[in-house]
């Protein structure tokens, strides 16, 4: 399993291999997690539009030439009163079923976690 910064050209492929799957998973779960009609297009964009600066980052993992799982986050600011200023967030976190259980999801985290 290798866990490899996502670019610009891999956002198609996350979109329907990684992001559909995941929010088909999620909008099972409960009401609040169902997604509109025009989401896949939407976070096509927002996924696109996440690699224009250095405040965003998403990583893949892949198994071989296949895509197993995938991580977006960010650096946020905090409001002034921390000592603090700034802190990482995980906004997505997925790994394809056939891929727990393998690592996938540790070495995402543990990427993250280095790049914050």
């Amino acid at each position: 399993m290798k866990v490899r910064k996502a670019r610009k050209k891999d956002c198609a492929k996350i979109t329907e291999q990684l992001w559909v799957p995941f929010m088909d998973y999620c909008s099972k779960l409960d009401d609040f997690s169902r997604i509109c009609g025009k989401a896949r297009s939407i976070f096509y964009r927002h996924l696109c539009d996440s690699f224009t600066d250095n405040q965003n980052a998403v990583f893949i993992a892949e198994e071989g030439k296949n895509l197993a799982g995938f991580i977006k986050i960010s650096k946020v600011k905090r409001p002034p009163v921390y000592e603090i200023k700034e802190m990482g967030e995980i906004s997505d976190l997925f790994v394809l079923p056939q891929y727990r259980e393998k690592g996938a999801g540790s070495k995402l985290l543990k990427t993250a976690e280095d790049w914050f």
